[in-house]
């Protein structure tokens, strides 16, 4: 895909790409914000780095690669991540603006018609996790001590000794304990336990371009 990307000011971002990558982006933002992860936990259970999804969203980087489809449809399986509809060949400029508004956030995608007008091709609202979190702080400490009792469980009954994803643990944990358990808890918890030899029993490897893998360190 052929591709100018631009940071235009805080929060505002352009890119000359094709309608079918544009209808992804939006599937994706639907598919995540409708399950009440941020752009980081989705990442997290990719086994990416924590700002994968929010560089994607951003325009910061591109990816359309039936690899990373596969893997969305591992943790999303009921997702419908593309629209047959959309068959435009052309490349259009877009401007994707993230804007803060109070608890709220909003993701509007506008394509320019000319130098002067522009269409807005999709508007949707997020609320903003840390204000989330601060009104369901009770349900994110309890979420937090199953996290730390189940990994705990894990480490004791030798899941550790062979290489495990993030995804594998948050499915059988959300199967286990609560089906709205949330990855941003099992995130912080089992980030306690990985680094360095010495300094933590885990360590994180990548073998393949997505996927961390969790292991007790040799």
């Amino acid at each position: 895909m052929e591709k100018q990307i631009e940071h235009v000011g805080e929060g505002t971002y352009k890119a000359t790409c094709k309608p079918q990558y544009i209808s992804f982006l939006y599937c994706l933002l639907i598919s995540r914000i409708s399950r009440g992860w941020s752009a980081e936990e989705l990442s997290f259970l990719l086994g990416q780095e924590d700002d994968f999804i929010g560089n994607l969203e951003r325009f910061i980087v591109f990816d359309y690669s039936v690899d990373l489809y596969g893997h969305l449809l591992q943790i999303m399986p009921e997702a419908h991540l593309l629209m047959s509809s959309v068959r435009e060949v052309n490349e259009f400029n877009y401007k994707h603006s993230i804007i803060m508004e109070g608890h709220l956030i909003r993701y509007r995608m506008e394509q320019y018609v000319n130098e002067w007008e522009s269409i807005t091709v999709f508007e949707l609202l997020e609320e903003d996790g840390a204000y989330r979190d601060k009104v369901a702080s009770n349900s994110i400490k309890e979420e937090l001590s199953q996290a730390k009792a189940y990994l705990a469980m894990l480490m004791e009954e030798g899941y550790f000794r062979r290489y495990i994803t993030a995804l594998e643990i948050f499915m059988v944990l959300k199967s286990d304990f609560c089906s709205h358990f949330q990855p941003k808890q099992l995130k912080t918890e089992l980030d306690k336990l990985w680094g360095r030899k010495g300094t933590a029993p885990l360590k994180r490897t990548k073998r393949r371009s997505y996927g961390y893998r969790f292991t007790l360190h040799r």
